[in-house]
């Protein structure tokens, strides 16, 4: 997946995600994603997270199946980026 994709894809997940009470009160997202993904969603998770202080991304990396699994298993994940 190229990186403008990725920026583009996690962007549209964390616009939808984020509630407009957001603003007033932490909010905490969880995302799961493909450890080949680490460096360019550290790095959008850091500029999106200036543009928006009461939001915590706390990102869980890892091979794209072992997620999957977690996931299907019931893990609080709230955006898995494959």
């Amino acid at each position: 997946m190229n990186r403008f994709f990725a920026t583009g894809l996690l962007g549209l997940f964390l616009t939808l995600l984020t509630p407009i009470q957001a603003q007033s009160s932490q909010t905490k997202l969880v995302i799961a994603a493909a450890a080949s993904l680490t460096d360019a969603l550290t790095e959008i998770g850091t500029v999106y997270q200036k543009q928006h202080p009461n939001v915590k991304l706390n990102f869980h990396f890892g091979s794209s199946g072992t997620l999957q699994k977690q996931i299907e298993n019931g893990a609080p994940i709230d955006v898995f980026v494959s």
